[in-house]
């Protein structure tokens, strides 16, 4: 099982981040400014999570 940081094709995992929101519109205003994070188990996906930061010092867990 392996925790990874997503860079680049966020958008490919929209299906498994709409399981926790059912709002694209809203993911889609977090998603690019925050650290999305997958966990895979073997070659598949089986959580992904975002970070949002926060003005101040930490973040937020956007998504999960």
């Amino acid at each position: 099982m392996k925790l990874e940081r997503i860079e680049e094709n966020k958008k490919d995992y929209m299906g498994l981040l709409l399981l926790a929101d059912p709002c694209e519109e809203a993911i889609e205003r977090y998603l690019y400014d925050g650290d999305l994070y997958v966990y895979r188990d073997g070659g598949t996906v089986v959580a992904a999570a975002v970070l949002y930061p926060l003005e101040d010092e930490g973040c937020e867990l956007k998504n999960i």
